[in-house]
């Protein structure tokens, strides 16, 4: 156990000063040169520490990862836009899909296409808003819940979305 917490030490840099701690018996007395030269010492050494190159820090996120960690916002205005929100989903990125300016009949060809794709690549969708939807793929967990009181008592001219 003392080796572990002697290793401890010597990690963060702090070894030697223990090491000078455990030399010194615990009755002598020293002069105030003394003190002051051990101080002086001491400070030497942590100056030398201190200009030596720290350790690389290593990211635990991949540049592949960050790619993922996409998040696409859109509002489409056409059925046409549909594809390219497939795509990015496609792209193992999260699509939030505002769809409060669309029309209605288009808004759920929107919907219906977005939500094929999303579970031909086992992802997930939630509403969290009035005619406004989640989708994200596999690699993505969407968690929380927004109550289905909250949004139906928005109106919406999505009526049919707001079925839970």
């Amino acid at each position: 156990m003392a080796k572990l917490v002697e290793k401890f030490y010597s990690i963060m840099g702090l070894g030697d000063e223990i090491e000078e701690l455990d030399e010194q018996p615990a009755e002598a007395t020293h002069t105030s040169e003394e003190r002051e030269s051990a101080f002086a010492r001491r400070s030497a050494e942590r100056a030398e520490r201190a200009e030596r190159p720290a350790a690389p820090v290593v990211s635990l996120v991949t540049e592949r990862q960050k790619k993922e960690l996409k998040v696409v916002v859109c509002e489409p205005k056409t059925f046409d836009e549909a594809r390219a929100i497939a795509d990015h989903l496609k792209n193992r990125r999260q699509v939030i899909l505002n769809l409060e300016k669309a029309d209605r009949e288009m808004a759920q060809r929107v919907i219906d296409f977005i939500s094929g794709t999303t579970y031909a690549l086992n992802g997930s969708c939630q509403k969290v808003g009035a005619n406004i939807f989640v989708f994200a793929p596999s690699n993505v967990d969407i968690s929380g819940d927004v109550a289905n009181d909250e949004l139906s008592a928005v109106r919406s001219p999505l009526a049919w979305a707001n079925k839970g």
